[in-house]
């Protein structure tokens, strides 16, 4: 069996302060992508089914004001 120089892959090679700079691109890219996930759950309408069990939760007595 033949030894095998091993050789550090392409982005161990770069600088350290490059690395950091591909690192704060690929977090700002999934920052991005996260926000806009977000967005889009945040502003999808609330089912009419829903609304409705709220409102009959809303309504419902309280224990302390049973009373």
């Amino acid at each position: 069996m033949a030894d095998k120089k091993l050789t550090p892959s392409a982005s161990a090679q770069k600088a350290p302060k490059e690395r950091d700079h591909s690192g704060q691109i690929r977090r700002k890219r999934i920052g991005d992508k996260l926000r806009q996930l977000y967005d889009d759950v945040a502003n999808e309408p609330v089912p009419d089914d829903f609304l409705k069990l709220l409102r009959d939760a809303d309504a419902k007595p309280k224990p302390e004001e049973k009373n």
